[in-house]
């Protein structure tokens, strides 16, 4: 399982350590919050199963044989450090549209390196502009389902 915007990265602990999964990583843009997975992976014993990488949506692929990708509460129109780069900065506000494009192609890339690569987002939409801009950045390239 391969986690995207892992920030706590309470999904990826989780699915390491009480759902037993085999091989997980847990990514964030953010150095500090990446840091913070590692400490929180060794306070909780978990050991080589759990990885902790920054990684830049729309950069390059993650490299793994992942089966899922898993994404929480990354397209929510909130400002939350985010996991893309404005030149050689990391971008100040994530959530907001100027950070969608990156994701979308991040998807994108994988869905096409592994086509039956099951890809799960979920997110509380709390901007409906910012929820519209995700919605139409996907178009026909992946299907969206929802859950009310």
């Amino acid at each position: 399982m391969l986690e995207l915007g892992a920030g706590t990265g309470l999904l990826s602990l989780v699915c390491a350590k009480a759902l037993g999964a085999e091989k997980v990583l847990a990514t964030d843009g953010d150095e500090d919050a990446v840091r913070r997975l590692g400490e929180g992976k060794m306070r909780n014993g978990i050991g080589e199963e759990l990885g902790c990488e920054v990684f830049w949506w729309g950069e390059e692929v993650v490299e793994g044989e992942w089966d899922l990708v898993v994404a929480a509460d990354v397209v929510s129109g909130v400002g939350i450090p985010c996991n893309m780069r404005l030149g050689n900065l990391p971008a100040v506000q994530t959530y907001e549209p100027t950070s969608i494009p990156a994701l979308v192609r991040t998807l994108q890339d994988m869905l096409k390196a592994r086509p039956t690569l099951d890809v799960l987002l979920s997110a509380t939409v709390r901007n409906e502009d910012t929820f519209k801009v995700f919605t139409d950045a996907c178009g026909m390239s992946f299907p969206l389902c929802s859950a009310s």
